[in-house]
């Protein structure tokens, strides 16, 4: 009797270690690391961030994925723009950002009431707008140092 139970149990333990075996492991989930970003705004779309590269400046979406990318030539400001039109079904709809002069503290763009961000963080700011298709020809925008004193204007995109 003794044996017989033995080999039950043996016979158990090898049915057991079988289905272990046989189970598939659940699969391992990594994670996909988000960019270092030097600015952020969030709108109700979702964030927006900044993050440069070696010898540009990225515009990324980060709740949806894509956004944009600019490569600065020469000394800021740099003010680039992306724009959506149509039926977008978002909230916020057109991005101006870039890399602000020295000295900069806000960037503000004249008219934009509704605008989000503008603070200028490690040189980068971005703004998010709720109008649609915004031409370069419609930016008039000032950076201001930390006391409110006028650092630049200017008018459209920079290169």
């Amino acid at each position: 009797m003794a044996e017989i139970l033995r080999r039950a149990v043996l016979a158990a333990a090898l049915l057991l270690q079988g289905c272990s075996v046989l189970a598939p492991a659940p699969p391992t989930v990594v994670p996909t690391p988000l960019p270092h970003f030097i600015t952020t705004v969030d709108t109700p779309d979702g964030t927006v961030g900044i993050v440069m590269g070696e010898t540009s400046i990225h515009l990324v979406f980060v709740d949806g994925g894509g956004g944009t990318s600019s490569e600065p030539d020469g000394d800021p400001p740099h003010v680039y723009l992306l724009s959506s039109g149509g039926e977008t079904g978002a909230v916020y709809n057109s991005w101006v950002y870039g890399i602000a002069p020295p000295g900069a503290a806000t960037f503000e763009l004249a008219g934009a009431q509704d605008a989000l961000g503008g603070q200028v963080v490690d040189g980068t700011f971005v703004v998010a707008l709720k109008a649609k298709d915004v031409r370069p020809a419609d930016l008039h925008w000032t950076f201001r140092a930390a006391d409110g004193s006028v650092v630049m204007t200017g008018a459209g995109i920079t290169r």
